[in-house]
C-alpha cells in the first residue's frame, strides 16, 4: 500500500489562491468605502459647524450693531432732553427779570448730596442759576417735562400741528396728565381735571412746552 502524502501547503492549488486573492480585495474595498463615508460626514460635520459658527457670529454683529444705534439714540433723546429742559427753565426766569438784568432771587434747599458737597451750602437760589447749574433736585421737574414733550414729539416724526384740534388736544393731554402724575400737591384742586377743561390760560401754559420744543429742537440747520 502506498503511503498518503501529507497535507500542506503544497497542496492549495492556484484556484484557492485566487479566491482569497479576491477576498482580500473586497474586503480592502469595503474598508475603503467605509473609510470614505467617515471622511464625508468629517467634512459634513465641519462645514456644519463653521456655517452655525458664521450664522452666530452674524447674529452678534447684527445684536452690537443695534445696542449702538440704541445707545446713540438714547444719546441723542437726552441731549435733547437737557437743551428743552434748559429752555423752559430759562423762560420760567424770564418771569423775575429786574431792570438791572439780574433776577429776583429765589432761594430753595436741595438734597442732592453731591451738589451740597462741592458748594457747601444746601441752599440754592433757582432763579440766578441757568439750568445746567441747579442741582438735581430742581432740573428734575423741568427735565421730567421735556422727557414727555422730546418723546411726544419724536412718536409723530417732529410733525406736530397744533393749529391741528386733534394734534392740539392729545399733545394737551399727554403734557397735562404728566404734569398731574408728577404733582400730588394738584390732586383734588381747580388743575385735577381732563386737558380739555382747563382754561384756555392753562391749556396754553401746557402746550407752550411744545411750542418751545419746536423752536429749540426743530431749528432749520443753516448751509
Amino acid at each position: 500500500m502506498k503511503e498518503a502524502a501529507p497535507k500542506t501547503v503544497e497542496h492549495y492549488d492556484g484556484s484557492q489562491h485566487g479566491a482569497v486573492a479576491k477576498l482580500g480585495k473586497k474586503v480592502a474595498a469595503k474598508f475603503a468605502r467605509v473609510e470614505l463615508i467617515d471622511t464625508s460626514s468629517a467634512a459634513f460635520q465641519s462645514e456644519k459647524e463653521t456655517r452655525e459658527h458664521s450664522i452666530a457670529m452674524h447674529e452678534s454683529a447684527r445684536e452690537a450693531a443695534g445696542e449702538r444705534i440704541a445707545a446713540r439714540q438714547e444719546a441723542e433723546k437726552q441731549q435733547s432732553v437737557a437743551k428743552l429742559a434748559s429752555a423752559l427753565h430759562e423762560d420760567w426766569r424770564k418771569t423775575r427779570l429786574q431792570e438791572d438784568g439780574t433776577f429776583e432771587p429765589r432761594i430753595k434747599p436741595t438734597k442732592d448730596e453731591a451738589w451740597i458737597a462741592e458748594r457747601g451750602t444746601d441752599q440754592v437760589d433757582i432763579a440766578n442759576s441757568s439750568y445746567f447749574e441747579l442741582p438735581a433736585d430742581w432740573q428734575a421737574e423741568n427735565k421730567a417735562a421735556a422727557e414727555v414733550v422730546v418723546d411726544v414729539l419724536a412718536e409723530a416724526n417732529g410733525q406736530v400741528d397744533l393749529s391741528n384740534e386733534d394734534h392740539r388736544d392729545y399733545v394737551g393731554t399727554r403734557i397735562h396728565d404728566a404734569w398731574l402724575s408728577r404733582n400730588d400737591w394738584a390732586a383734588g384742586g381747580e388743575l385735577d381735571v381732563p386737558f380739555a377743561q382747563l382754561s384756555p390760560v392753562e391749556q396754553a401754559k401746557d402746550l407752550d412746552q411744545m411750542v418751545m420744543a419746536q423752536q429749540v429742537l426743530q431749528q432749520p440747520t443753516a448751509n
